[in-house]
């Protein structure tokens, strides 16, 4: 199986350096995945993360497994037509406005694996083969907004320097078109491992600030790739460092930090990264790609299992249970911890029923006459009335003892 990673773009020094820290193993020409040797399916046994994130054990927690939650997948499209995402898919608008279009070399490589590791139903007897997501009965919303790692137009300023508005734009669509959760994309001024990505996009804009505030005042939870250029100067990633958003890194299956991952204070949790099978564009094409995208959306998933199960949560709980239902904390740099499903599931419950508002009382039965409302400090008729029938039982008990006394003393 052919490893590939996300940005080839690097120096050899680099990928040589990633290739031996990492185990990859990268094609002599560098190949990226568009161009990579397919694989074929795999079955719930190879994809060994699913396991690494007690996503069993979340299911038997959060049985309805994404069912009712829209995810938004904003990146370079998603394949409608790969079988472990039929039926799932809904199209938006093309923000990045590329020219590029589905069947093309350079579009739906990174959005369909991002799909697929969040929704994909796998195909076959009882789904067994194929991509199996976090939130498999979960519904992608696909919004283009960015491009592929190895696209030609990443050179072309004119291009991406307007992605970070792009990906504003894609996020006030997703929030106005019903979603609940939004895996956002890489920053386009920083994809590679060394200087990847144009400098025109780095930064973000203040249109991508304003739309990550809008979907948090939406109740929308925010998940971002911590970002591939942690070999590098460790550049802040956009839209990853905006308040409100859950950024999360990238691990191999041994669980230490995968080299490329960016390692800044802003990174809140760790997910696999590496090794991961993923679906490609196409009816039944998959490959393999190193990403902290592809952590990204395995948190995502998370978090669509979370808003189906406990539906009333808020946003910015489901984050919460994430980051307090990891399993343990990582290297320097990977924020809380490890992301686990059924920590994080376990962590909402709580949450959940803390939220819930308290049960009322049953209300005892009321005398069917109308009463007039009371002004404050009043007395009612009622209670003058009930004082005076106790006043003159009173006075009736005492005269009777008096009498008795009286009787005696005679």
């Amino acid at each position: 199986m052919t490893e590939v990673s996300r940005l080839l773009r690097g120096t050899l020094p680099v990928l040589v350096a990633l290739a031996v820290a990492t185990g990859f193993v990268l094609p002599a020409n560098a190949a990226p995945l568009a161009r990579a040797p397919r694989t074929s399916a795999p079955d719930l046994a190879s994809q060994w993360w699913l396991t690494s994130l007690h996503v069993q054990q979340a299911w038997r927690a959060a049985s309805a497994k994404g069912a009712g939650v829209i995810v938004a997948v904003l990146s370079t499209g998603v394949s409608a037509s790969q079988q472990d995402l039929s039926g799932a898919v809904l199209t938006g608008p093309d923000y990045a406005a590329s020219g590029r279009v589905a069947g093309g070399p350079f579009w739906g490589f990174e959005g369909t694996a991002v799909a697929g590791l969040i929704a994909g139903h796998g195909h076959g007897a009882g789904g067994a083969s194929g991509s199996t997501g976090i939130a498999p009965r979960a519904r992608i919303l696909s919004v283009p907004v960015t491009l592929e790692y190895d696209d030609p137009l990443n050179s072309d300023a004119a291009i991406t320097k307007r992605l970070p508005d792009a990906i504003a734009a894609g996020i006030r669509y997703a929030v106005a078109h019903g979603a609940r959760v939004i895996a956002l994309p890489l920053d386009p001024g920083t994809l590679g491992l060394a200087a990847g990505g144009d400098p025109a996009a780095a930064g973000g804009s203040a249109a991508e600030r304003s739309a990550v505030a809008y979907a948090v005042a939406h109740d929308v939870v925010l998940v971002a790739p911590a970002g591939d250029n942690g070999m590098g100067a460790g550049t802040v990633n956009y839209p990853a460092a905006y308040p409100g958003v859950l950024a999360v890194g990238a691990t191999a299956k041994g669980g230490q930090l995968a080299p490329f991952t960016n390692k800044s204070s802003y990174v809140a949790l760790t997910a696999p990264g590496t090794g991961l099978t993923v679906a490609a564009p196409g009816g039944d094409g998959y490959g393999t790609l190193a990403s902290t995208d592809m952590s990204a959306a395995l948190a995502a998933g998370v978090a669509a299992l979370i808003r189906s199960r406990f539906p009333g949560l808020t946003a910015a709980a489901v984050v919460q249970a994430m980051e307090r239902g990891v399993t343990g904390r990582t290297a320097p740099g990977g924020g809380h911890g490890a992301l686990d499903a059924a920590g994080a599931v376990t962590v909402a419950a709580t949450l959940a029923a803390r939220q819930a508002p308290p049960a009322t009382a049953t209300p005892s039965p009321q005398p069917s006459v109308t009463q007039a409302p009371r002004r404050l400090g009043a007395t009612s008729s009622a209670a003058r009335s009930g004082a005076g029938i106790l006043a003159g039982s009173l006075l009736r008990d005492a005269v009777i003892v008096l009498g008795v006394l009286i009787a005696a003393l005679a």
